[in-house]
């Protein structure tokens, strides 16, 4: 897979067994990633095969689980994040109304690649108009991320209001 700077990317071990049952067992395995300065990559637990990018280039990712290895090649653009796009796009929430939004990154690859960005963005409203008053709020709680609530009556909240702050 290719993975942009500023992006982690999780890997998932998968087990098969002899009877060919298989089970996931991305937590009990052990990774590394062959060039650490191109990317790291969790060892074991919690952030187990969560790859962080570093640098542009290329790395050998492998799962170790019961003596036996897999592996994935990940490669890490250096490409820069040239947009975001926010849907669905136009917006209309009735007062007291939710919306899942969701942003969308593409990057000034060639061609230009896009990903789901939702969880790596800090999201925030604006009017529309420039004043202080908003007619929504969109959370930026873990497992609720871009979740829109209409709150009064008024104008759509401005896209504008996402802080591209991708981490």
């Amino acid at each position: 897979p290719t993975a942009h700077l500023g992006l982690n990317l999780g890997f998932v071990a998968t087990a098969i067994y002899d009877d060919s049952s298989t089970g996931a067992v991305t937590g009990s395995a052990t990774w590394t990633s062959s060039d650490t300065t191109v990317a790291s990559v969790g060892p074991t637990g919690g952030s187990a095969g969560v790859a962080t990018p570093i640098k542009a280039g290329s790395t050998t990712i492998t799962a170790t689980y019961q003596g036996l290895s897999g592996i994935s090649l990940l490669t890490v653009s250096g490409a820069a994040l040239s947009s975001i796009a926010i849907t669905p796009s136009p917006l209309s929430v009735v007062k007291g109304g939710h919306q899942q939004l969701t942003a969308t990154g593409t990057w000034a690859d060639t061609p230009p690649t896009t990903a789901d960005i939702t969880n790596n963005v800090t999201w925030l409203v604006s009017s529309g108009d420039g004043g202080a008053t908003t007619s929504a709020t969109v959370s930026n709680a873990a497992g609720s991320r871009g979740y829109l609530t209409a709150v009064s009556a008024g104008s759509p909240p401005d896209e504008r209001g996402l802080e591209g702050d991708v981490a």
